[in-house]
Parts: structure tokens; sequence; C-alpha cells
């Protein structure tokens, strides 16, 4: 019954006061149905600004692993009134990476810099210079050979 098609991935990020709080939002976690697949070191961090006026906190991420059963609505509850826990963030998996295109260049923007480079050589030396349709013909003959 407990297949791949029935669970859901999902990342948990959290702020913790201490670092024995751990223990405690693990509990709220199994209590709640999400198992824990990977987490990551409990980093001491400062934060940028306070938080429950704390200015240090303790990160860390975890992977977790819930069924469709699992009551995610009482879980972040229960994270929301901890006492150890500052802030959490709760991202479901799996996140499609970004593809980004590259931008095709029209008119209306500005040519590259080796294109102006180029442009601007080719300018300067034929600047002034009138070619008759028969010259140009010829050039183009010679360039299609």
């Amino acid at each position: 019954m407990n297949n791949d098609y029935e669970t859901k991935e999902y990342e948990l990020t959290l702020l913790l006061k201490e670092e024995a709080g751990l223990q405690n939002v693990q509990g709220i976690l199994r209590e709640a149905g999400l198992d824990i697949a990977h987490q990551t070191e409990l980093k001491h961090i400062a934060l940028a600004y306070p938080i429950k006026k704390e200015t240090m906190a303790y990160m860390t991420t975890m992977r977790c692993v819930a069924t469709p059963e699992t009551d995610l609505k009482e879980m972040r509850k229960r994270l929301e009134v901890s006492p150890q826990c500052l802030r959490f963030l709760l991202i479901a998996h799996p996140i499609a990476p970004v593809v980004r295109l590259p931008r095709l260049h029209d008119a209306t923007h500005a040519p590259h810099l080796h294109q102006t480079a180029v442009g601007a050589s080719q300018e300067e030396q034929h600047k002034g210079e009138v070619v008759s349709n028969e010259e140009l013909e010829k050039k183009l003959e010679e360039i299609l050979q």
C-alpha cells in the first residue's frame, strides 16, 4: 500500500532558538506522520534581523516523506506555537528545474560589443566611398565563386 505514488516529498527549513529544540521538532514531525529522509547539519547562524527578540539561531533543512493521510495543517500549527521554533518554511518537492532559453536579439536591442567593434571598423574604411552597381556585381561574382 505504501508505494512511491502515494507518498510526497517535502523540504522543511527551520530556525530554532536552541539546539535542544531539534528533538522537539522531530517529535512533532513524527506525530504528524512525516518520515525524515535526510537532514543537514545544524548550524549556528546570526540573523539579519531579530526574530522573537533572538539575534542568533540554529538552522537546519530536512527532506521529509509524507503519506496522503499526513495532517500538514496540524503540523504547521504545532510548529507555529512551539517556543523552540522561530521560523519554518515547508515546500513540496519535486521542484522542476528552471530552464532559461537564450534571448534573441532584435533591432530594438543594442548589438553585442563584438558586432559594434567590427561594424564600426568597416564603416570607417568605406566612409565616403561611392561604389557603382557594376563594381558591386563584380564583387558579388568573386564572393560567389
